[in-house]
């Protein structure tokens, strides 16, 4: 048995239990396999950051997937703009910003996500955000001015 544990509510991050206990969060972007969690952190994306309780069970993980897919499906927006999002754009960032490709679009999306007063008040974000803006436009040629 899976249980759906939660969810953010764009779909970006979502957790499970396993068939044999373990916790589970998984990402749509960025990242190619789901980390182990502690039910801790369960607790801490709901409460903290916004994620929606869902405890549901299913059989198999492709049942369990089809209902995330659903419930993203019927969000608003395509994208609602958390800490919780903008944690999870973090690595699809770090890989554009080392590719030249993809490095423009960092301070685009960097600075979008800087708009929004959660993502302000975490500093652990700022920093990260921050730096990925200087290493884009360093990488760009740009100077550190420009970042």
């Amino acid at each position: 048995m899976i249980r759906l544990l939660a969810m953010s509510p764009s779909g970006e991050s979502f957790f499970t239990r396993g068939q044999y206990g373990t916790f589970w969060q998984h990402w749509r972007l960025g990242r190619p396999s789901a980390c182990q969690v502690a039910e801790f952190d369960v607790d801490v994306a709901v409460h903290d950051y916004g994620f929606e309780r869902v405890d549901l069970d299913f059989e198999t993980w492709e049942e369990a997937r089809d209902e995330f897919l659903r419930r993203v499906r019927r969000a608003p927006e395509p994208v609602v703009v958390t800490c919780a999002t903008a944690r999870a754009l973090v690595p699809v960032l770090e890989a554009w910003a080392t590719s030249p490709d993809d490095c423009h679009r960092v301070p685009l999306l960097v600075n979008r996500l800087l708009e929004v007063d959660e993502v302000r008040d975490d500093p652990w974000l700022v920093r990260t955000l921050r730096d990925l803006l200087k290493r884009t436009s360093q990488l760009r040629g740009l100077g550190e001015e420009d970042a």
